[in-house]
């Protein structure tokens, strides 16, 4: 059985760390909100890799496999996953809440102060850690004021580029488990063989196949189910499309390895994720 890129369930949950080497790339059904203190550090998401300095924040659904991949010391990640389910009744801009469900990464063009940053991030943290419902309101409440707040200033900085230099910008240098990486992220939704991708990075299937794991934690074939899964998330959530044309669409040309793989990935048939997350 291929191994897989994690998928876990956390709840609302905030939490920081540093990271001295990368770590495997996982995945979640949360929306969240990283913030990153001090140095900077490169962010694999989606296929890519981002570079991220101090002060800045942003915000993604984390259904799309990611990872810290290297952190300048002494950086710190703060995080802050909150359930897709309150971030749908929140009734975010509906522009800004359809480019994160479509798995867009969305870092604030206008951040607040880093010591605005770090007190919020510190506070919410000690306010979980407590464990009371009022607690827990006070937390949703100020991540949904967060989330608007990024919200706005992502929106009114349309006319601008989206991904300015100075805010996240990629690797000059394209390795060759880069090069396999954003194959799969580009190319996930046609017949895809590991074959394929090695080929992309001109490489043989067997050393490509060592070589992905070793960077990513991940095998090919895993990752590339991972990429078809969030996708059919994404389309459950946010289409009507039956799940015979949403499992066709992410890439699968088959419904009994679809349902396998959807159930072992997310714990639930897709039907069941389907009316989970209708409000």
């Amino acid at each position: 059985m291929p191994s897989e890129a994690p998928f876990y369930s956390f709840g609302i949950h905030t939490g920081s760390d540093h990271f001295s080497a990368p770590a495997h790339a996982h995945r979640h059904n949360e929306i969240e909100l990283i913030f990153v203190r001090g140095g900077g550090m490169t962010f694999v998401f989606g296929g890519k890799r981002l570079r991220l300095e101090q002060g800045q924040c942003a915000a993604f659904w984390a259904v799309v496999p990611h990872l810290a991949y290297q952190c300048d010391e002494p950086t710190m990640l703060y995080w802050m996953k909150v359930p897709l389910q309150h971030f749908l009744e929140w009734r975010l801009p509906e522009e800004f809440a359809r480019m994160l469900l479509r798995g867009r990464f969305l870092l604030d063009p206008n951040p607040l102060p880093e010591a605005v940053s770090i007190a919020q991030f510190e506070d919410w943290s000690a306010r979980l850690a407590h464990d009371t419902l009022e607690d827990r309101k006070i937390v949703l409440l100020e991540v949904e004021a967060r989330l608007r707040k990024l919200a706005m200033n992502v929106l009114e900085d349309r006319p601008a580029p989206s991904s300015p230099a100075h805010a996240h910008r990629e690797h000059s240098e394209v390795s060759h488990a880069d090069l396999m990486m954003r194959h799969i992220a580009t190319h996930y939704q046609e017949p895809l063989t590991v074959a394929d991708v090695a080929a992309a990075a001109n490489l043989q299937p067997g050393y490509a196949m060592r070589l992905f794991r070793a960077h990513f934690g991940a095998s090919i074939v895993g990752y590339l189910h991972e990429h078809r899964i969030a996708h059919a998330q994404r389309m459950l959530v946010t289409t009507d499309a039956t799940v015979l044309d949403i499992l066709l669409d992410a890439g699968f040309n088959s419904v009994t390895q679809f349902y396998e793989i959807f159930k072992r990935s997310c714990g639930t048939t897709p039907v069941q994720y389907r009316n989970a997350m209708q409000l």
